[in-house]
């Protein structure tokens, strides 16, 4: 299983509980930034020997999503681990009005949480993946985000990518999980839902992600806010 964006927030919820009771414990975790994923490794072993349980194996690998090199490594990544599972937590953009944020800032959005995205889902259907599970949000991919443009924009993509594979491919098991805004790190201190929407913990949102998962469904997408 490859976990890609799972250094923080809602990604590294969901690798704590997989680790749990997984039956699939060999894990590829891939984030940006390496001492984030060291200390998710150590997490992890640490929970193994607190059970008394026999070690199993996690690799990790800091890569850029953002750049064509980054995104390069990662595939050979994926291709030397060849996991069964892929599941993309990666993802972000700039807060504030559209026009006062560089455009750096919005293509990096776009690349993370969209194009490389739809890069690994394609990568995946050419290489046998049994699984790619893509998170949505079921706010920006079903209205307006104001001052979330990019962000918005790029979440509604994948919705569209994935509606559009599954008609073409409705065989392969290509899912999207849109939950609703969460207490992490990762929302802006002053954005709008931590002062008028109660929001739901990541582990909350966990539990109803990894059991669906596993379940055979009628639906690709996923709606919990």
């Amino acid at each position: 299983m490859a976990v890609l964006g799972a250094s923080r927030g809602f990604g590294r919820a969901f690798c704590h509980r997989i680790w749990d009771d997984s039956e699939d414990r060999k894990l590829l975790l891939m984030a940006r930034k390496a001492e984030l994923l060291q200390e998710l490794k150590d997490d992890l072993n640490d929970a193994e020997k607190h059970q008394n349980t026999k070690p199993n194996l996690v690799e990790y690998f800091a890569c850029d999503f953002s750049s064509e090199a980054g995104q390069i490594q990662a595939f050979h990544q994926l291709e030397l681990f060849h996991p069964q599972r892929i599941f993309y937590f990666a993802g972000g953009g700039p807060y504030g009005a559209f026009e006062k944020k560089s455009w750096k800032d919005h293509v990096w959005a776009w690349t993370v949480t969209f194009v490389f995205a739809a890069r690994v889902v394609h990568w995946a259907m050419q290489h046998e993946v049994e699984q790619v599970v893509l998170i949505g949000s079921a706010i920006s991919e079903a209205q307006g985000d104001p001052r979330a443009a990019s962000y918005s924009s790029a979440k509604h993509g994948l919705l569209g990518l994935v509606r559009s594979i599954h008609l073409e491919n409705p065989a392969f098991d290509l899912r999207v999980f849109s939950p609703g805004y969460m207490d992490t790190d990762l929302l802006p201190a002053h954005a709008p839902p931590r002062h008028s929407e109660e929001m739901k913990s990541p582990e909350e949102v966990v539990e109803v992600l990894w059991k669906w998962v596993n379940e055979e469904s009628q639906t690709y997408h996923y709606v919990f806010a």
